[in-house]
C-alpha cells in the first residue's frame, strides 16, 4: 500500500507510475510483539509503528506515512487528506495476506498463458469466530 501511493511529501525523486512497483521502496519487519518497523530506501529512513494500528481495517497506512514525511519537513500534515491516492484502508489484514499469497501462486503458475481466468476467480473472507474456535 505504501509502495503504490507514492509520492509523498519531502520525496527528492518521485517514482513515475510505471515504475513504481520496480524496486521496493519500503520494508516492514516485526520487531516485537507490540511493533513494526517500516524501513524507507528512497528516503533512508525507520518508522516504528504499532501492530494493533496495522491490524484496524480502516487504518490507512498511506495516509499515516505522509502525514508523518508531511509533520518531519514543517509541513501542515493534515493536506495529505487530499490526496486520494493516500486514503486506502487496511482492510482484514489476514485475508489480505493469502489474496497475495494466491494471486502469487496463480501468476507463477501460469504466467505464460495469456489466456487465463482473470485474478478474481480468488476471494479471500475472513473466517467466522466459530469455525475458528472447532478447529483448534
Amino acid at each position: 500500500m505504501l509502495q503504490s501511493a507514492q509520492p509523498y511529501p519531502g520525496d527528492v525523486n518521485p517514482q513515475d507510475p510505471e515504475g513504481q512497483f520496480e524496486e521496493k521502496r519500503f520494508f516492514l519487519y516485526l520487531i516485537s510483539d507490540t511493533e513494526y518497523l517500516i524501513m524507507d530506501h528512497e528516503r533512508d529512513t525507520e518508522l516504528t509503528i504499532s501492530a494493533e494500528l496495522l491490524h484496524k481495517p480502516d487504518f490507512m497506512p498511506a495516509l499515516w506515512y505522509a502525514q508523518m514525511c508531511a509533520s518531519e519537513l514543517g509541513l501542515n500534515p493534515d493536506d495529505a487528506l487530499e490526496k486520494e491516492c493516500y486514503l486506502e484502508e487496511m482492510g482484514d489484514v489476514e485475508a489480505g495476506a493469502v489474496k497475495i499469497m494466491l494471486e502469487h501462486q496463480y501468476f507463477d503458475d501460469f504466467k505464460d498463458d495469456l489466456n487465463t481466468a482473470p485474478l478474481d476467480i480468488y476471494e479471500a473472507r475472513p473466517m467466522p469466530l466459530d469455525a475458528k474456535a472447532s478447529s483448534s
